[in-house]
């Protein structure tokens, strides 16, 4: 983020990384797309109802299991049928909306 003459902008690489951002296909993948685009979430209009479909796949159960099984699980890539056509639409309109409202 840039300060300047009381506005806040964007930096320009922050955005190219939001745009040339891959689809995820592991659980620490989805976290950090998801944490790359939270730093930005004041200027996105209705960024929690946008990114509600991703959010609701990065829920991990954690009874009964070690640190271990937990890293191990958001490391190992998701089944197709985790990612549909909701979760692509969301990602697709996050990376949209980030480039025309931050630049």
């Amino acid at each position: 983020m840039v300060i300047a003459s009381q506005t806040v902008k964007c930096t320009r690489w922050k955005v190219k990384a939001m745009l040339e951002y891959k689809r995820p296909t592991t659980l620490r993948g989805l976290r950090g797309f998801l944490g790359l685009m939270s730093y930005y979430r004041k200027f996105i209009k209705d960024f929690a109802e946008i990114a509600a479909p991703l959010f609701a796949i990065t829920k991990q159960t954690c009874t009964g299991k070690s640190q271990r099984q937990l890293k191990k699980e958001a490391t190992t890539p998701w089944t197709e049928d985790l990612w549909g056509e909701e979760q692509q639409k969301a990602f697709e309109t996050q990376r949209a909306h980030s480039c025309a409202d931050l630049c």
